[in-house]
């Protein structure tokens, strides 16, 4: 069983709120938290790692704050609990996590305009010639940009791919996407298994 958490409450978090769950987080993670000067990256960066906390406990009754430790590219995995794999994202407004007990990767992105320069800097030809023939040019890249990100974050090999080299539709028994809210992608890649959906509640967090 795989599950993914989605939060999109992000505006109700409150400076108190920052300052009480920072304080529940590991070093590098309040490290990380506090690289970031934007208040809402901030937010996102603190809820990703509290939907981990939230899904551990909710799924393996795990209630201790989870210790990392990293591959050679930078891939996260539990180091006490090196059976139970995760993965998380955030973008703008939206965080999510996905946990399971086999390799995971996901990747959320809100849908935005589609840029030629940059679409070819990450899809293949036929993406690309698909792509210019399509009538929803903005969904369609993002999806394809989600997909590709998924798959990435599930090799856990980083920036070693170059993204054009990644063909989604040879991966599609891994990649799944889905818009969410009407504004956004989630794509999550993982062996085929029962997936669960859950829409994490602030009150859950909090």
């Amino acid at each position: 069983m795989c599950k993914i958490y989605i939060f999109c409450d992000i505006d109700k978090m409150t400076n108190e709120d920052i300052d009480i769950c920072i304080k529940k987080l590991p070093e590098d993670r309040i490290n990380k938290c506090n690289s970031y000067r934007n208040i809402n990256d901030k937010k996102l960066c603190i809820v990703s790692y509290l939907l981990l906390q939230y899904g551990l406990k909710k799924q393996y009754g795990i209630s201790c704050i989870p210790k990392f430790t990293y591959n050679s590219y930078g891939k996260p995995y539990l180091e006490d609990y090196k059976d139970i794999y995760f993965n998380i994202s955030h973008t703008e407004g939206l965080a999510v996590c996905t946990i399971g007990k086999t390799e995971t990767g996901i990747d959320c992105e809100e849908i935005y305009s589609y840029d030629d320069d940059l679409a070819t800097t990450v899809c293949n030809f036929d993406e690309l010639l698909r792509l210019r023939q399509s009538k929803n040019r903005d969904l369609d890249f993002t999806k394809i940009w989600t997909e590709k990100e998924s798959y990435l974050k599930y090799l856990g090999a980083g920036l070693q791919i170059d993204p054009k080299e990644i063909n989604v539709h040879i991966y599609s028994e891994l990649v799944r996407a889905f818009i969410y809210h009407e504004k956004y992608i989630i794509s999550h890649c993982g062996k085929k298994t029962e997936t669960e959906y859950e829409i994490t509640d602030y009150k859950d967090l909090f």
